[in-house]
């Protein structure tokens, strides 16, 4: 092989490098660039769910206000026996005070 063939396969290696490393750089910056794409995406998505968040702790927080002034059914069940029991004992008081005056005239 001599110098002059040498140099011909050296400038022919040195093309194929540089076309190599041109590729290389091309595709890095797509990937940066695809990365870059990826990063904005994934910010406007944790932006969207921090909002979704934000909405869905405050209704909730609405509904733990409103079931506040609901009363449940166990209360109401209470409070049904309870006014059942007073009612209960009022007219039998007012029973036992017909029977005394009715007693009394008698």
């Amino acid at each position: 092989m001599t110098d002059q063939d040498l140099a011909g396969a050296v400038a022919e290696l040195r093309l194929v490098v540089v076309q190599g490393l041109t590729e290389i750089r091309g595709q890095l910056a797509l990937v940066i660039q695809r990365l870059d794409h990826v990063d904005a995406r994934h910010a406007e998505l944790v932006r969207r769910v921090d909002d979704d968040r934000s909405a869905t702790n405050a209704r909730l927080e609405e509904l733990h206000k409103a079931n506040e002034r609901f009363v449940t059914k166990e209360e109401h069940a209470e409070a049904r026996r309870r006014l059942i029991a007073v009612v209960g004992v009022m007219l039998t008081a007012a029973a036992v005070v017909i029977a005394l005056l009715s007693l009394i005239r008698a």
